[in-house]
């Protein structure tokens, strides 16, 4: 028995139809009927029921799958493991990264990580919204939310507080609040999530006492990256949301001032997703220098 035979039928358990099987290995649904049967003929077992419109796995079936599954893990294991031996590591990473935090703490060192592994070539995508890494062929991605994909490997790497900034020019021309309800004669801005919903209340944490305080969220301008908005903040012209460590230069810089500091907008928090089981050393080489990135800036 030859490897398209095997090959075919794990490609079919994974994708649980004939028709997506062969638009995956690029061959003609018969071809794909074909395949399985000649398995099946060579094993003498049923690995596929036919007694319904969809694709049933038997429960032989099942257990083949498991026992090819685990000897190509063992393979890339043992393969991953020479290429580690030699200290070569080569290939290209598919990679999905949040938008502001990645500005602040992983783009800054890309070239450094470059020069380290010559072998190895990046395709960085920034985006702010949730990613499935097998639909989007991504090897790994950082984003903000805890992904809805239960198979996916998740690892937290920062939880940051929101706290409110704005300029000293800000506060030449409108003054600073000094309290949550003069915030309503302000211009704050808001939080477009990674999923593009928007929160109608948030919840306010003083963080002296620990109290929490649900507020009606009623800011006029709503986005996505923080990251831009620091520029409308800079010119004076509206309070933003954000956390210290994506506006920390213009804190030390003192071009914006924390408003409201004993305050914590609601909160943030950095994953590091990947797929299950995945021993690829290329990418766990990256995911190990994405979590350096962290550590080095003090949130990890």
């Amino acid at each position: 028995m030859e490897l398209p035979e095997l090959s075919t039928f794990v490609k079919l358990v994974e994708t649980q139809s004939f028709t997506k099987t062969a638009i995956k290995l690029n061959i003609t649904q018969a071809t794909v009927s074909r395949r399985i049967q000649e398995l099946e003929k060579y094993l003498g077992l049923q690995l596929v029921n036919r007694s319904t419109r969809v694709v049933e796995i038997s429960p032989v079936g099942e257990a083949l799958y498991q026992g090819v599954k685990q000897q190509e893990e063992n393979l890339a294991t043992l393969i991953d493991g020479l290429r580690s031996k030699s200290s070569q590591i080569e290939g290209t990473i598919r990679v999905s990264l949040s938008h502001a935090i990645s500005n602040a703490i992983i783009s800054p060192y890309i070239g450094d990580f470059l020069r380290q592994h010559p072998g190895v070539n990046l395709e960085l995508y920034y985006q702010n919204h949730e990613v499935n890494l097998t639909k989007s062929h991504f090897d790994l991605a950082v984003i903000a939310q805890i992904p809805k994909q239960q198979t996916t490997m998740i690892k937290l790497l920062h939880r940051a507080n929101i706290h409110l900034y704005c300029s000293p020019k800000y506060i030449e021309k409108y003054g600073a609040p000094q309290s949550l309800a003069e915030l309503c004669n302000h211009l704050v801005t808001g939080c477009i999530h990674d999923d593009y919903s928007i929160s109608k209340n948030i919840v306010v944490t003083n963080l002296e006492t620990g109290e929490e305080t649900l507020k009606e969220n009623r800011a006029r301008i709503m986005t996505n990256s923080a990251m831009h908005v620091t520029q409308l903040a800079l010119r004076g012209e509206l309070i933003i949301g954000a956390s210290d460590i994506l506006v920390r230069d213009h804190l030390k810089s003192g071009k914006l001032i924390k408003v409201l500091s004993n305050y914590a907008f609601s909160e943030i928090s950095y994953y590091l997703i990947r797929q299950p089981n995945n021993k690829n050393t290329l990418i766990n080489t990256f995911a190990s220098f994405i979590e350096e990135c962290f550590k080095n800036a003090g949130l990890c």
